[in-house]
Protein backbone atom coordinates (compact mmCIF):
# COMPACT_ATOMS: atom_id res chain seq x y z
CA UNK A 1 0.00 0.00 0.00
CA UNK A 2 1.36 3.47 -0.82
CA UNK A 3 1.14 6.40 1.34
CA UNK A 4 0.56 10.13 0.14
CA UNK A 5 0.48 13.14 2.05
CA UNK A 6 -3.66 12.77 2.60
CA UNK A 7 -2.92 9.31 3.73
CA UNK A 8 -3.05 5.62 2.47
CA UNK A 9 -3.99 4.82 -0.72
CA UNK A 10 -4.90 1.81 -2.06
CA UNK A 11 -3.40 -0.11 -4.74
CA UNK A 12 -5.56 -0.38 -7.93
CA UNK A 13 -3.64 -3.25 -8.90
CA UNK A 14 -4.95 -5.45 -6.14
CA UNK A 15 -8.67 -3.70 -5.46
CA UNK A 16 -9.41 -4.10 -9.07
CA UNK A 17 -9.07 -7.71 -9.40
CA UNK A 18 -11.35 -8.50 -7.01
CA UNK A 19 -13.77 -11.14 -7.65
CA UNK A 20 -17.29 -9.57 -8.00
CA UNK A 21 -19.02 -11.82 -5.63
CA UNK A 22 -16.55 -10.45 -3.40
CA UNK A 23 -17.29 -6.81 -4.51
CA UNK A 24 -21.11 -7.40 -4.41
CA UNK A 25 -20.88 -8.27 -0.37
CA UNK A 26 -18.65 -5.34 -0.17
CA UNK A 27 -21.66 -3.23 -1.23
CA UNK A 28 -24.03 -4.65 0.32
CA UNK A 29 -22.71 -4.00 3.33
CA UNK A 30 -22.59 -0.23 2.82
CA UNK A 31 -24.82 2.51 4.77
CA UNK A 32 -28.33 2.88 2.75
CA UNK A 33 -27.17 6.56 1.12
CA UNK A 34 -24.40 5.03 -0.61
CA UNK A 35 -26.52 3.26 -2.87
CA UNK A 36 -27.69 6.52 -4.10
CA UNK A 37 -24.28 6.80 -5.84
CA UNK A 38 -23.88 3.64 -7.03
CA UNK A 39 -25.62 4.26 -10.60
CA UNK A 40 -23.28 6.52 -12.06
CA UNK A 41 -19.67 4.46 -10.95
CA UNK A 42 -20.60 1.93 -13.83
CA UNK A 43 -23.13 -0.56 -15.48
CA UNK A 44 -22.64 -3.41 -13.69
CA UNK A 45 -22.87 -1.31 -10.34
CA UNK A 46 -26.06 0.26 -11.57
CA UNK A 47 -28.07 -2.96 -12.46
CA UNK A 48 -27.04 -4.49 -9.28
CA UNK A 49 -29.55 -2.50 -7.76
CA UNK A 50 -31.98 -4.54 -9.14
CA UNK A 51 -30.62 -7.76 -9.13
CA UNK A 52 -32.41 -10.29 -7.18
CA UNK A 53 -28.81 -12.16 -5.70
CA UNK A 54 -27.63 -8.78 -4.78
CA UNK A 55 -31.12 -7.89 -3.04
CA UNK A 56 -31.34 -11.10 -0.91
CA UNK A 57 -27.64 -10.21 0.29
CA UNK A 58 -28.96 -6.99 1.34
CA UNK A 59 -31.67 -8.51 2.95
CA UNK A 60 -29.22 -10.05 5.12
CA UNK A 61 -27.80 -7.17 6.64
CA UNK A 62 -29.74 -6.31 9.90
CA UNK A 63 -27.71 -3.37 11.26
CA UNK A 64 -30.24 -0.55 8.55
CA UNK A 65 -30.99 2.42 10.79
CA UNK A 66 -34.31 3.82 9.69
CA UNK A 67 -34.14 6.95 8.40
CA UNK A 68 -36.41 10.29 10.12
CA UNK A 69 -37.35 12.01 6.72
CA UNK A 70 -38.38 15.70 7.20
CA UNK A 71 -40.33 17.33 3.72
CA UNK A 72 -41.24 21.04 3.53
CA UNK A 73 -44.78 21.74 1.78
CA UNK A 74 -44.33 23.71 -2.21
CA UNK A 75 -40.73 21.50 -1.72
CA UNK A 76 -41.79 17.57 -1.75
CA UNK A 77 -39.63 16.58 -4.96
CA UNK A 78 -36.43 16.60 -2.46
CA UNK A 79 -36.68 14.77 1.66
CA UNK A 80 -34.30 15.33 4.22
CA UNK A 81 -33.35 12.55 5.95
CA UNK A 82 -31.70 11.90 9.33
CA UNK A 83 -29.15 9.22 10.17
CA UNK A 84 -29.23 8.79 13.83
CA UNK A 85 -26.46 6.54 13.36
CA UNK A 86 -24.13 8.72 11.98
CA UNK A 87 -25.44 11.73 13.34
CA UNK A 88 -26.05 13.47 9.71
CA UNK A 89 -28.09 14.41 7.08
CA UNK A 90 -29.28 13.56 3.47
CA UNK A 91 -30.96 15.25 0.69
CA UNK A 92 -32.73 12.67 -1.17
CA UNK A 93 -34.50 13.59 -4.57
CA UNK A 94 -37.83 12.53 -6.10
CA UNK A 95 -37.63 13.63 -9.28
CA UNK A 96 -38.19 10.40 -10.60
CA UNK A 97 -41.69 10.43 -10.12
CA UNK A 98 -43.90 11.98 -12.90
CA UNK A 99 -45.91 14.21 -11.23
CA UNK A 100 -44.34 17.53 -9.46
CA UNK A 101 -47.38 18.23 -6.88
CA UNK A 102 -47.60 15.19 -5.48
CA UNK A 103 -47.79 14.92 -1.47
CA UNK A 104 -46.36 12.28 0.82
CA UNK A 105 -49.00 11.12 2.59
CA UNK A 106 -47.30 8.06 4.43
CA UNK A 107 -44.12 5.97 5.21
CA UNK A 108 -43.47 2.23 5.77
CA UNK A 109 -40.59 -0.27 5.80
CA UNK A 110 -38.60 1.58 2.48
CA UNK A 111 -41.34 2.72 0.77
CA UNK A 112 -43.46 6.19 0.44
CA UNK A 113 -47.11 6.87 -0.48
CA UNK A 114 -48.15 9.95 -2.07
CA UNK A 115 -50.94 11.01 -3.44
CA UNK A 116 -52.06 13.72 -6.74
CA UNK A 117 -55.66 15.06 -7.06
CA UNK A 118 -55.95 11.70 -9.35
CA UNK A 119 -53.69 8.78 -8.39
CA UNK A 120 -51.92 7.26 -5.62
CA UNK A 121 -48.28 6.68 -5.83
CA UNK A 122 -46.08 3.91 -4.33
CA UNK A 123 -42.08 4.42 -4.52
CA UNK A 124 -39.29 3.13 -3.39
CA UNK A 125 -36.71 6.33 -3.03
CA UNK A 126 -33.45 4.04 -3.34
CA UNK A 127 -34.26 2.19 -6.50
CA UNK A 128 -36.35 5.15 -7.73
CA UNK A 129 -38.69 2.23 -8.86
CA UNK A 130 -42.70 3.63 -8.75
CA UNK A 131 -45.94 2.69 -9.17
CA UNK A 132 -49.57 4.42 -9.63
CA UNK A 133 -53.31 3.90 -8.20
CA UNK A 134 -55.35 5.75 -10.06
CA UNK A 135 -58.23 7.69 -8.07
CA UNK A 136 -59.82 10.38 -7.95
CA UNK A 137 -59.78 12.72 -4.37
CA UNK A 138 -63.49 14.86 -6.10
CA UNK A 139 -65.12 10.93 -5.51
CA UNK A 140 -63.11 9.91 -2.40
CA UNK A 141 -63.69 12.00 0.81
CA UNK A 142 -60.97 10.69 2.38
CA UNK A 143 -60.02 11.28 5.96
CA UNK A 144 -57.20 9.03 5.90
CA UNK A 145 -54.63 7.58 4.28
CA UNK A 146 -52.49 4.81 5.41
CA UNK A 147 -49.55 2.36 4.20
CA UNK A 148 -48.00 -0.81 6.10
CA UNK A 149 -44.82 -2.98 5.09
CA UNK A 150 -45.88 -6.28 6.35
CA UNK A 151 -43.35 -9.15 6.72
CA UNK A 152 -44.97 -12.40 6.10
CA UNK A 153 -45.77 -12.65 2.81
CA UNK A 154 -43.41 -9.53 2.10
CA UNK A 155 -45.30 -6.44 0.91
CA UNK A 156 -47.06 -3.75 1.75
CA UNK A 157 -51.37 -2.61 2.21
CA UNK A 158 -52.72 0.00 1.72
CA UNK A 159 -56.19 1.44 3.38
CA UNK A 160 -58.03 4.24 2.41
CA UNK A 161 -61.05 5.35 5.06
CA UNK A 162 -63.77 7.78 3.76
CA UNK A 163 -65.57 10.60 5.39
CA UNK A 164 -68.42 11.66 6.08
CA UNK A 165 -71.14 11.39 4.15
CA UNK A 166 -69.36 8.52 2.19
CA UNK A 167 -67.60 6.48 5.29
CA UNK A 168 -66.54 3.52 3.01
CA UNK A 169 -63.37 1.94 3.88
CA UNK A 170 -61.07 0.23 0.84
CA UNK A 171 -58.09 -1.92 1.15
CA UNK A 172 -55.18 -2.94 -0.83
CA UNK A 173 -52.85 -5.86 -0.60
CA UNK A 174 -49.66 -6.10 -3.00
CA UNK A 175 -49.08 -9.80 -2.59
CA UNK A 176 -52.77 -10.24 -4.56
CA UNK A 177 -52.28 -6.76 -6.19
CA UNK A 178 -56.10 -6.52 -5.67
CA UNK A 179 -58.69 -3.33 -3.75
CA UNK A 180 -61.42 -4.69 -1.94
CA UNK A 181 -64.31 -2.72 0.30
CA UNK A 182 -64.40 -3.70 3.69
CA UNK A 183 -66.40 -2.41 6.86
CA UNK A 184 -67.28 1.22 6.85
CA UNK A 185 -65.70 3.80 9.30
CA UNK A 186 -68.46 3.81 12.37
CA UNK A 187 -70.63 7.09 12.22
CA UNK A 188 -69.56 9.93 14.67
CA UNK A 189 -66.22 9.06 14.19
CA UNK A 190 -63.73 12.13 12.83
CA UNK A 191 -60.29 10.43 12.63
CA UNK A 192 -57.05 12.44 12.43
CA UNK A 193 -55.14 11.69 9.47
CA UNK A 194 -52.05 10.88 11.02
CA UNK A 195 -52.07 6.66 11.43
CA UNK A 196 -49.48 4.16 13.44
CA UNK A 197 -49.10 0.62 13.15
CA UNK A 198 -48.65 -1.86 15.97
CA UNK A 199 -49.71 -5.71 15.81
CA UNK A 200 -51.51 -6.01 12.66
CA UNK A 201 -53.66 -2.92 13.62
CA UNK A 202 -53.48 0.49 12.36
CA UNK A 203 -54.54 3.04 14.74
CA UNK A 204 -56.05 6.45 14.32
CA UNK A 205 -56.58 8.91 17.11
CA UNK A 206 -59.71 11.49 16.39
CA UNK A 207 -60.55 15.02 16.72
CA UNK A 208 -62.64 15.51 20.08
CA UNK A 209 -64.64 13.67 21.51
CA UNK A 210 -61.05 12.03 21.66
CA UNK A 211 -60.61 8.39 20.93
CA UNK A 212 -58.64 5.83 19.34
CA UNK A 213 -59.76 4.02 16.66
CA UNK A 214 -58.19 0.55 14.70
CA UNK A 215 -58.53 -1.27 11.42
CA UNK A 216 -57.84 -4.94 12.45
CA UNK A 217 -55.96 -6.05 9.29
CA UNK A 218 -56.29 -9.79 9.70
CA UNK A 219 -60.34 -9.21 10.43
CA UNK A 220 -61.17 -6.47 7.82
CA UNK A 221 -62.45 -3.98 10.53
CA UNK A 222 -62.59 -1.70 12.71
CA UNK A 223 -62.37 -1.49 16.65
CA UNK A 224 -62.10 1.26 19.04
CA UNK A 225 -59.40 1.33 21.88
CA UNK A 226 -61.45 0.63 24.76
CA UNK A 227 -58.91 2.38 27.51
CA UNK A 228 -60.07 5.94 28.95
CA UNK A 229 -58.50 8.56 27.84
CA UNK A 230 -56.06 10.34 30.09
CA UNK A 231 -57.86 13.16 32.14
CA UNK A 232 -57.89 17.20 30.85
CA UNK A 233 -56.28 16.61 27.15
CA UNK A 234 -56.15 19.19 25.06
CA UNK A 235 -54.64 17.44 22.30
CA UNK A 236 -53.53 14.15 21.64
CA UNK A 237 -51.21 11.81 19.34
CA UNK A 238 -50.36 8.07 19.20
CA UNK A 239 -47.38 6.33 18.40
CA UNK A 240 -45.97 2.94 18.42
CA UNK A 241 -42.24 1.88 19.55
CA UNK A 242 -41.07 -1.62 20.06
CA UNK A 243 -44.47 -3.01 19.07
CA UNK A 244 -46.11 -0.84 21.89
CA UNK A 245 -48.34 1.88 21.97
CA UNK A 246 -47.36 5.29 23.64
CA UNK A 247 -49.90 8.24 23.87
CA UNK A 248 -48.43 11.81 23.39
CA UNK A 249 -50.81 15.05 24.83
CA UNK A 250 -51.43 18.02 26.17
CA UNK A 251 -53.08 18.34 29.64
CA UNK A 252 -54.01 21.67 30.69
CA UNK A 253 -57.93 23.37 30.90
CA UNK A 254 -60.56 25.62 28.37
CA UNK A 255 -58.08 24.17 25.41
CA UNK A 256 -54.88 25.32 26.43
CA UNK A 257 -52.13 22.83 27.14
CA UNK A 258 -50.26 23.68 30.54
CA UNK A 259 -48.17 19.95 30.53
CA UNK A 260 -47.22 17.67 27.73
CA UNK A 261 -47.41 14.15 28.59
CA UNK A 262 -46.44 10.25 27.21
CA UNK A 263 -48.48 7.54 28.56
CA UNK A 264 -48.35 3.47 27.42
CA UNK A 265 -50.99 1.28 27.11
CA UNK A 266 -50.94 -1.69 29.61
CA UNK A 267 -53.16 -4.45 30.68
CA UNK A 268 -54.37 -5.85 27.71
CA UNK A 269 -55.59 -2.37 26.45
CA UNK A 270 -57.40 -1.16 29.23
CA UNK A 271 -55.36 1.55 30.74
CA UNK A 272 -53.46 4.41 29.84
CA UNK A 273 -50.17 4.59 32.37
CA UNK A 274 -47.97 7.68 32.90
CA UNK A 275 -44.62 7.27 31.26
CA UNK A 276 -42.54 10.52 31.56
CA UNK A 277 -43.37 14.52 31.51
CA UNK A 278 -41.41 16.61 29.59
CA UNK A 279 -39.48 19.24 31.05
CA UNK A 280 -40.87 23.01 31.80
CA UNK A 281 -38.52 25.00 29.76
CA UNK A 282 -38.66 22.57 26.55
CA UNK A 283 -43.00 22.31 26.87
CA UNK A 284 -42.49 25.89 27.13
CA UNK A 285 -40.62 26.54 24.24
CA UNK A 286 -42.46 24.19 22.50
CA UNK A 287 -45.83 25.46 22.98
CA UNK A 288 -44.53 28.44 21.93
CA UNK A 289 -43.20 27.10 18.56
CA UNK A 290 -46.98 25.63 17.62
CA UNK A 291 -48.30 28.56 18.85
CA UNK A 292 -50.70 26.72 20.84
CA UNK A 293 -52.03 25.38 17.63
CA UNK A 294 -52.69 22.00 18.21
CA UNK A 295 -53.18 20.84 14.69
CA UNK A 296 -49.88 21.68 13.60
CA UNK A 297 -48.07 19.17 16.06
CA UNK A 298 -46.99 16.16 14.70
CA UNK A 299 -45.59 12.86 16.64
CA UNK A 300 -43.83 9.82 15.23
CA UNK A 301 -42.20 6.23 16.76
CA UNK A 302 -38.50 5.77 15.16
CA UNK A 303 -36.23 3.76 16.65
CA UNK A 304 -36.66 3.65 20.55
CA UNK A 305 -37.12 7.49 19.86
CA UNK A 306 -40.66 9.43 20.10
CA UNK A 307 -39.89 12.51 17.82
CA UNK A 308 -42.06 15.55 18.62
CA UNK A 309 -42.65 17.93 15.86
CA UNK A 310 -44.54 20.94 14.85
CA UNK A 311 -45.78 21.82 11.00
CA UNK A 312 -44.26 25.65 11.80
CA UNK A 313 -40.77 24.39 13.01
CA UNK A 314 -38.06 22.49 11.00
CA UNK A 315 -36.38 21.07 14.48
CA UNK A 316 -37.63 17.71 16.30
CA UNK A 317 -37.72 17.33 19.79
CA UNK A 318 -37.31 13.96 20.86
CA UNK A 319 -37.93 11.34 23.89
CA UNK A 320 -35.55 8.27 24.25
CA UNK A 321 -37.42 5.85 25.68
CA UNK A 322 -34.61 3.45 26.94
CA UNK A 323 -32.94 6.65 28.89
CA UNK A 324 -36.15 8.34 29.56
CA UNK A 325 -34.35 11.71 28.10
CA UNK A 326 -35.55 14.30 25.56
CA UNK A 327 -33.17 16.46 23.73
CA UNK A 328 -33.40 18.47 20.16
CA UNK A 329 -32.07 16.85 16.95
CA UNK A 330 -29.51 18.62 15.22
CA UNK A 331 -31.19 21.05 12.82
CA UNK A 332 -31.16 20.44 8.97
CA UNK A 333 -28.03 22.21 7.36
CA UNK A 334 -30.51 22.24 3.97
CA UNK A 335 -32.94 24.49 5.76
CA UNK A 336 -32.59 27.91 5.19
CA UNK A 337 -32.43 30.03 8.59
CA UNK A 338 -35.38 31.69 8.22
CA UNK A 339 -37.51 28.99 6.87
CA UNK A 340 -40.65 28.04 9.51
CA UNK A 341 -43.50 26.91 7.86
CA UNK A 342 -44.92 23.21 6.29
CA UNK A 343 -42.45 20.65 7.83
CA UNK A 344 -43.30 17.17 7.86
CA UNK A 345 -42.07 14.45 9.20
CA UNK A 346 -42.17 10.62 8.68
CA UNK A 347 -39.83 7.51 9.57
CA UNK A 348 -38.33 5.55 6.96
CA UNK A 349 -36.03 2.05 6.67
CA UNK A 350 -34.17 2.46 3.69
CA UNK A 351 -34.32 -1.02 1.87
CA UNK A 352 -33.07 -2.00 -1.85
CA UNK A 353 -35.52 -4.99 -1.25
CA UNK A 354 -38.87 -3.30 -0.40
CA UNK A 355 -40.55 -3.69 -3.60
CA UNK A 356 -43.75 -1.44 -5.23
Amino acid sequence: MEVSSSGPRMETSIWSNLPDDVVDRILARLPAESFLCLRCVCKRWNALLSSPSFLSLCSKISNRRPWLIMLKRQDERIFRAYDSFLNKWHSISLSFLPYPTAEVVAASGGLLCLKTAFCLLVCNPLTKNWREFPYNSFEHNLCAIAMVAVEEPRGYKILLAGGSPDRRTEAYDSVTDSWKRTGDLPLRTNLRYEATYCDNVIYFTTSEPFMIMGYDLRKDSWLRVNAPMPESLTCNRLVSCGNQLYLFGGVGANGISRSIWVWELIQDGMEWREVQKLPEMMCKKFLAICYHNYEHICCIGHEDFICLSCFTWPEVLVYKLSRRTWHWLPRCPFIPEKASYGFKWFSLSPSLYALV
